[in-house]
């Protein structure tokens, strides 16, 4: 009986582990140095803290948190990793899907043509909902 229990344990141990991985799998550090973005949108359904944030398909950082600003405004904090440069004039896009499965990711999208400087620390941005048929 003794060897069973030691399967066992081992056994919660490797799943605790594999939990734990895949809580940390391709999120921000806390240790990692980062700035925060705000994006506005009239509606955030599906977009929940820790989901992905893409600039050009790229994970660049994590929502880290969700708030209801008004009766119709939400206001999403994007925390971008330190180094990540987004062009003023950028907007955030959540894709929408035909699958409602799982976390919405945020979509930064930025303007076409040369940069007019960079998005700092605490600034805000507007957001809008995307269509699955539009590609966005």
């Amino acid at each position: 009986m003794q060897g069973a229990g030691k399967v066992g344990a081992l056994v919660i141990v490797f799943g605790v582990l594999l939990y734990a991985g895949y809580l940390l799998l391709g999120r921000v550090m806390p240790w990692d140095k980062t700035y925060e973005i705000v994006a506005t949108f009239q509606d955030a359904t599906g977009v929940n803290e820790g989901a992905q944030v893409l600039l050009a398909g790229v994970k660049v950082g994590d929502v880290a948190r969700v708030e209801l600003a008004g009766p119709h405004e939400a206001r999403v904090h994007l925390s971008l990793r330190e180094g990540v440069k987004v062009p003023k004039g950028s907007a955030a896009v959540i894709p929408t899907s035909f699958v409602g499965l799982g976390d919405s990711l945020v979509q930064l999208v930025a303007p076409s043509g040369a940069a007019q400087g960079y998005l700092a620390q605490g600034e805000t941005i507007r957001g809008s909902r995307g269509s699955a048929l539009a590609g966005t």
